[in-house]
């Protein structure tokens, strides 16, 4: 995911805050990043975020917190 992750960095650099998760959606769509980027994208919460920083927070924690719980 190293192309996908500089792009993704290049493209919240460039991203005016703050933004919806749908704002991030159509911005990335548009600036063509990958499939990889935009279901991460399409993965965060449905919330407003500020800064580059929590973006990139919420997709680290995003896959932790929707794996199921062992049994």
């Amino acid at each position: 995911m190293t192309q996908s992750t500089s792009g993704l960095e290049r493209f919240l650099t460039a991203m005016e805050f703050p933004a919806t998760r749908d704002d991030l959606v159509r911005e990335a769509s548009r600036d063509g990043l990958g499939l990889e980027v935009l279901t991460a994208l399409r993965a965060l919460p449905d919330s407003t975020y500020d800064a580059r920083r929590r973006v990139l927070h919420a997709l680290i924690a995003s896959p932790r917190e929707r794996r199921p719980l062992a049994a």
